[in-house]
């Protein structure tokens, strides 16, 4: 089964750093195995194991191509567990 959930929105520089916190304070808690993601309106629960993979990706594109665009992607990967 594949389940994609997403969302976009315009934040100010605070406001996508609070929710990078808040993210954070999921990945970090040992105590719980869940992860709770805020994804628009809705909450999506996943189980991250104790090693995750991280990529980071930064793209910057040059005004000859259009507009000028700088854009990073962090990416975290894991093979849940089964409960």
């Amino acid at each position: 089964m594949t389940d994609t959930t997403s969302f976009q929105s315009e934040m100010s520089r605070t406001e996508v750093a609070e929710y990078l916190r808040k993210l954070a304070v999921e990945v970090a808690d040992d105590e719980d195995s869940k992860m709770a993601v805020p994804v628009g309106n809705k909450e999506v629960v996943l189980h991250p194991t104790q090693t995750v993979s991280c990529s980071t990706e930064v793209n910057e594109r040059s005004s000859m191509l259009g507009s000028s665009k700088e854009e990073v992607s962090v990416t975290l990967t894991w093979s849940p567990q089964s409960e």
